[in-house]
């Protein structure tokens, strides 16, 4: 079993993953991540909008890659308690900036799912994650970020852009890319690489990246998320088992 969680297999995360492993940062203390669009519903009516299908809006359907890029290079450290906030308040804009996202199911225009979602994770180990994600926010447009920061670094990631070290050297702030520009991967190739991997994983019996195991968790740390919200209050994941 292997998730489609193709970002996985960016050139830029590969990068992020081995930096942190490799103890460039120090200790991960704080992570945030966000991916906002100004007007970026998929289409209204279709099953991305519709509660009862989806499951949810931009914090299911885009701050799952979010999520999970994050956690992946963190090396998968289990979420314990989750605490969020969203909100639906532009749902009536006259302009919508809409994804071709396929057809409507029949309930013309429906969209009973959140435009914003805010959230805080804590972590195994002490460490925390904010994550916050829109279909529609009073704000340009901002694709997929990540930042990591640790005792010894912080690193700064965007969407198919090298990432970038901020530490010390010398007694001296260091800004500086990990490496050669990796440029941004096309959607095609990143699908392309991803079954790539998993046909690998078939041929040679080997557990593939995005495993059933990391994938339940995450979904399960994004259902905590949600009763949060309803329940106004933090809530630990033990309770969603």
């Amino acid at each position: 079993l292997q998730y489609g969680f193709l970002i996985r297999f960016a050139p830029d995360t590969i990068q992020a993953r081995k930096a942190v492993a490799e103890g460039l940062l120090g200790e991960v203390y704080h992570t945030r991540a966000w991916w906002f669009r100004r007007r970026g519903y998929p289409t209204k009516g279709s099953w991305f909008t519709q509660q009862a299908l989806s499951g949810g809006g931009p914090l299911m359907d885009i701050g799952c890659h979010l999520l999970d890029r994050a956690l992946h290079i963190l090396g998968y450290p289990a979420i314990l308690a989750a605490s969020a906030v969203t909100h639906a308040r532009l749902r009536g804009s006259q302009i919508e900036q809409q994804m071709n996202t396929g057809p409507k199911s029949g309930q013309a225009g429906i969209c009973d799912v959140e435009d914003l979602a805010v959230c805080l994770f804590r972590l195994a180990g002490g460490g925390s994650l904010a994550l916050e994600t829109s279909f529609a926010l009073n704000r340009p447009d901002a694709p997929l970020g990540t930042e990591f920061f640790g005792n010894h670094g912080g690193l700064r990631m965007g969407q198919g852009e090298t990432p970038i070290f901020y530490g010390e050297a010398a007694g001296q702030l260091v800004d500086r890319p990990l490496g050669e520009s990796t440029g941004q991967s096309s959607a095609e190739l990143l699908y392309l690489e991803q079954w790539r991997h998993f046909a690998d994983g078939v041929a040679t019996r080997r557990e593939p990246s995005a495993n059933g195991r990391e994938g339940a968790a995450l979904m399960r740390a994004l259902s905590a998320a949600y009763a949060s919200a309803m329940r106004g209050r933090e809530v630990l994941l033990e309770e969603m088992a």
